[in-house]
């Protein structure tokens, strides 16, 4: 299925324009990286892995394999509900971190320490 060159041409526009508005208003790479970090890392290494032993689970049957499968799938639903939390908060220190407004009071991290 294929969409309307032109509703293609008007959605990479979109796109693109949001891609230079986003490059143009945030002053550093290091906060595209946290963002990205964060989301990506709780999406790959919780989120998925619980919708997929969730999905694994879902349609299993016979008595000894349902009580199994319940807790499979309790297991997949605290994963996806941790992943989601640990990627809300490390997005929100990522976005504090960006507006919080620096005290001056910078750490030293020289060998010497003085």
């Amino acid at each position: 299925m294929h969409s309307p060159p032109m509703e293609h041409f008007l959605l990479t526009l979109l796109l693109s324009g949001l891609a230079l508005v986003v490059a143009l208003l945030i002053p550093g790479i290091s906060v595209v990286f946290g963002l990205m970090g964060g989301t990506a890392a709780s999406i790959i290494s919780f989120i998925l892995p619980g919708m997929f032993l969730m999905e694994a689970y879902a349609g299993v049957t016979g008595e000894e394999n349902v009580r199994s499968s319940k807790q499979k799938k309790l297991l997949g639903q605290f994963l996806v509900i941790g992943g989601s939390l640990i990627g809300v908060l490390s997005t929100g220190v990522t976005v504090y971190g960006l507006f919080s407004p620096s005290d001056g009071a910078a750490v030293d991290t020289s060998c010497g320490g003085a």
